[in-house]
């Protein structure tokens, strides 16, 4: 009568185990879960504000093609971005390279684009690791 009691009594102890670690697995992947989609989010967020950058720029070398910018912070909105370097006449003659950065939550977006001088059309876009 005592080996029934106890067989019982490890089976539940063995099965609350079993529960309580699928229980906690699980939590643990909502929280992770919740954490991708914030970091997905902040980068979304920086490379909206380093392509507004680049936009800017674009503005900037239509209005003057040999005007070279460096470390310029350009407001959007309650955020920044920075112009890092707008170089004129870089890769060629007749075009500028611009490098901007956005920077949402600790994710940051570099982008390299050059603008034709004259359209202001984009010939080249890319993201670096780093400026």
């Amino acid at each position: 009568k005592t080996e029934r009691g106890f067989f019982a009594l490890m089976s539940v102890t063995i099965l609350g185990l079993v529960f309580l670690f699928a229980v906690l697995t699980l939590a643990q992947q909502g929280i992770m879960g919740r954490f991708i989609l914030l970091d997905a989010e902040n980068k979304f967020k920086s490379e909206g504000l380093a392509d507004a950058c680049v936009q800017a720029s674009r503005v900037a070398v239509i209005n003057d093609p040999q005007r070279p910018i460096a470390n310029l912070t350009v407001p959007i909105d309650t955020e920044t971005c920075t112009v890092v370097s707008l170089s004129p006449n870089t890769p060629a003659a007749g075009e500028s390279r611009v490098r901007t950065q956005g920077v949402a939550g600790g994710a940051t977006t570099n982008i390299e684009a050059v603008i034709d001088s004259d359209t202001g059309a984009i010939t080249s876009w890319k993201e670096l690791y780093s400026l």
